[in-house]
């Protein structure tokens, strides 16, 4: 990991024995200071650029909160080895959450917290408790959080997920949606209770919209912060055998998915599967 030193703005590089340091996120505008721009100790070529301001907070604000390092994407991270930039994506979740303090870079950074509430869906408590591990969180509400995502490239909104679903996997670009489907068969691997991963809808609709189980884009779940598994540990007083039902597990296999689920006619050759989930609107 490399951290840049507030004085004298060395960027140093460590493997062990990572030192407090604190970290910025921001959105890329023009004229970002990338590794190769930043040449120290002759910074004078990236001090003309217009997101150098960025590097200058973060010294500032960290020498303020005696903190001795700080950490920025867009320079500290090497993007043009594919092997760097493949772990870099892989540790930042991580990186931030290990972090003393995180800096926010924005245009207007008036009601932060409610602007990510609205952008996001994501509830005040979990911004300020968030675990990628437990399991108060169901997938179908951790995709809704991506609802609304936009990325340059389609591999990062599945890339952007590694994080809150506790993930790691190689970086391939040019596979397109493909990514979407690693990240859910891996979580699949984790929690092959959660039903609420199949609860997502099709913006088409029609037979020629029919395909597979699994969702194409965090878009699909948008309708389904809601939706839980039926287990205790989501507050409810009966398990499914209470109720006259057996907790239904899936697998990934080399031919695709395979679940048991009871099935119910409706007619016309269609039938509706049950999942194991409910609507639960107060766990949003």
């Amino acid at each position: 990991m490399r951290l840049i030193n507030v004085e004298p703005l060395a960027m140093e590089e460590f493997y062990r024995n990572i030192p407090r340091y604190a970290i910025l996120s921001h959105r890329w505008e023009e004229e970002e200071v990338t590794f190769k721009d930043y040449k120290f100790p002759n910074l004078s070529a990236a001090r003309q650029m217009k997101a150098f301001r960025k590097i200058l907070f973060c010294a500032e604000q960290a020498r303020k909160d005696e903190v001795g390092y700080f950490w920025i994407d867009t320079c500290c991270t090497d993007k043009s080895s594919s092997a760097e930039l493949s772990e870099a994506i892989n540790s930042m979740y991580t990186w931030y959450r290990d972090s003393l303090y995180c800096y926010v870079c924005m245009v207007d950074d008036s009601g932060l917290e409610g602007k990510l509430l609205t952008a996001t869906g994501i509830s005040k408590a979990t911004l300020r408790d968030f675990s990628a591990t437990s399991r108060d969180y169901s997938v179908a509400l951790k995709m809704s959080w991506a609802a609304a995502r936009q990325t340059t490239r389609n591999e990062d909104t599945a890339y952007c997920l590694m994080g809150i679903f506790d993930i790691n996997m190689p970086l391939l670009y040019g596979e397109g949606t493909k990514s979407i489907y690693e990240i859910t068969g891996r979580d699949h691997e984790k929690k092959a209770y959660d039903h609420s991963i199949f609860c997502w809808e099709n913006p088409s609709s029609g037979p020629s919209s029919y395909r597979g189980l699994l969702a194409r884009s965090p878009a699909e779940f948008k309708g389904s912060p809601s939706v839980r598994p039926w287990r205790r540990s989501y507050g409810h007083s009966l398990e499914l055998e209470e109720i006259g039902l057996t907790s239904k597990t899936y697998e990934m296999t080399n031919r695709g998915l395979r679940i048991n689920l009871p099935m119910h006619e409706i007619g016309g050759g269609e039938y509706l599967a049950r999942l194991e989930c409910i609507f639960d609107e107060h766990m949003e």
